[in-house]
């Protein structure tokens, strides 16, 4: 999916924060909104799947079908808690 920096980073009074968030004590990042701007997701419970498509207004492209990674990414163990300031 496109993200793009517009989507994740606000910037507050002169002060910039990345949207994403740690994931507490579990080892995964929190995308939420900042990662759905510009799509609506599909939720098909009966099928236990979801999807993403642009909203009739996004300039964002359609998701495309890639190959799920064969090695699973080692948890990044440097987020503190809370946003992420950069100025």
């Amino acid at each position: 999916m496109e993200m793009l920096p517009e989507d994740y980073i606000l910037n507050w009074d002169g002060v910039c924060f990345a949207c994403i968030g740690d994931g507490g004590d579990d080892p995964y990042l929190v995308l939420g909104d900042s990662f759905l701007r510009g799509f609506y997701s599909i939720h098909d419970y009966s099928k236990m799947r979801f999807g993403f498509v642009p909203h009739s207004e996004s300039t964002k492209l359609a998701p495309q079908k890639g190959n799920v990674p064969k090695k699973k990414l080692e948890p990044y163990q440097h987020w503190k808690k809370g946003a992420v300031a950069m100025s």
